[in-house]
């Protein structure tokens, strides 16, 4: 204590708040180092010899993985956005009209069909059937609109096409059967009213 008394007061006082101070870091050492060994032990349980390797292999296998199905998605991303702009130019809608050209000449053979692609382009075919003869044109047809003269039967089949309005196809005729026709008449002389 005589040390102490000599030295001073103020001596005194840092002195002891030096060893304060290195008590304090040894305790922090003491627990930075037990933290320290944990984790080089958890360390050396994931990487010790052979199962380390595995898990880099793992790990740069995945990352091959993972670039080889990047560049295989950039690929379908090209191919995809090649085949919409090819499909645009692919006939997508279709408009027809059956009807019959000349009043005395059978069911409704001649048509107009209108095929056009997503822009609106493409073209109308019509057949026009005459009895012995068939006559069959196509007109043009450039953002949904010719340059040459369309019939009533044209404009219709275009707009259908334009539109999504069902082609107007008329159902074909049924054609009477034996069998269906004695069912009617005996169906007519059961239910027919009696005098």
């Amino acid at each position: 204590m005589n040390l102490l008394n000599q030295m001073g007061p103020v001596v005194a006082v840092a002195l002891v708040f030096l060893l304060a101070a290195v008590i304090g870091l040894s305790v922090l050492s003491y627990k930075m180092y037990n933290k320290l060994n944990k984790i080089e032990t958890a360390y050396r349980r994931t990487f010790r010899v052979g199962r380390g390797k595995i898990l880099e292999d793992l790990i740069a296998e995945n990352l091959q993985i993972m670039e080889e199905a990047s560049t295989v998605s950039k690929e379908v991303a090209a191919k995809m956005e090649k085949l919409e702009s090819d499909m645009a130019r692919a006939i997508q809608n279709v408009g027809m009209v059956r009807y019959r050209a000349f009043k005395d000449m059978g069911p409704e053979l001649s048509f107009s069909l209108a095929l056009l692609d997503a822009h609106k382009d493409g073209v109308i075919i019509t057949n026009i059937f005459g009895g012995s003869n068939c006559s069959v044109y196509s007109k043009p047809i450039k953002d949904g609109k010719s340059d040459f003269l369309l019939s009533l039967e044209e404009k219709e089949a275009l707009e259908i096409a334009m539109s999504d309005k069902p082609s107007k196809i008329p159902e074909p005729a049924k054609k009477p059967t034996l069998p269906g026709m004695i069912a009617a008449v005996v169906a007519n002389n059961i239910l027919a009213p009696k005098n």
